[in-house]
Formats: C-alpha cells, sequence, structure tokens
C-alpha cells in the first residue's frame, strides 16, 4: 500500500524518484558536483503547497471528500482548522469527484467543515 502525509509529500517524493539516477551518477562520479548544487538549487526553489479538500457527507463510516484527488490506498489527513485535531483516514474508493474515506480512529469530531489533506 502506497502511504503519504500530504500532496506536497508526494510532489517532492515523485521528484525525488526523478532525480534518483542523477543524484546516484553525481554520488559515484567525481568532478560533477556542479550538477548536486544544480539539484539542491532546482529542490530549494521549488514551490509546494498543501492541495486540501473537504468532507461533504459521512455516513456510517464512509467519508466523502471533494477537492482533493488522491488514489485508492493512500493516507489523507483530516483536520479541523480552528482546532488542534487530526484523523488520518485510507482512501477506499471514489464516486464521481468524490473520494471515499474509512477513518483509521474515532470519527468523533468531523463536520462539514473538516479540511481534507
Amino acid at each position: 500500500m502506497f502511504a503519504s502525509r500530504s500532496p506536497s509529500f508526494r510532489h517532492a517524493q515523485a521528484l525525488l524518484f526523478d532525480l534518483f539516477p542523477f543524484l546516484i551518477a553525481a554520488l559515484l562520479l567525481p568532478g560533477i558536483s556542479h550538477i548536486t548544487s544544480a539539484l539542491r538549487d532546482a529542490l530549494s526553489h521549488t514551490n509546494s503547497h498543501e492541495i486540501r479538500g473537504r468532507v461533504v457527507q459521512v455516513v456510517g463510516t464512509i467519508i466523502k471528500a471533494v477537492g482533493i484527488n488522491m488514489k485508492i490506498g493512500e493516507i489523507a489527513i483530516l483536520k479541523n482548522p480552528w482546532e488542534d485535531w487530526q484523523l488520518n483516514a485510507e482512501v477506499v474508493g471514489f464516486s464521481e469527484d468524490a473520494i471515499l474515506l474509512t477513518p483509521l480512529g474515532n470519527i468523533l469530531g468531523v463536520s462539514s467543515s473538516t479540511e481534507v489533506i
């Protein structure tokens, strides 16, 4: 199962995967430190941001959220902006433009204002 913490984490993970062969080459071949420096510079200037969706429906233990695209098996973080509360939930399906999540803990506190990251 592929699990991650946030879309920005997945973006950084994908970028690192794409750059992996170059990083290995830079470590193994002397005299190409300018490549590693360019890669470090590019990574430091990469703009990443969290994509947030929101909960629109809860039926039993299935949470429906819109505004965020995720794959089945990924882990989403549910947060209420006004409090220090969060809940992890696994993507178990989708319906049209919504994702279906199953909580990995107590759903007490989930509301129509809950953000999905």
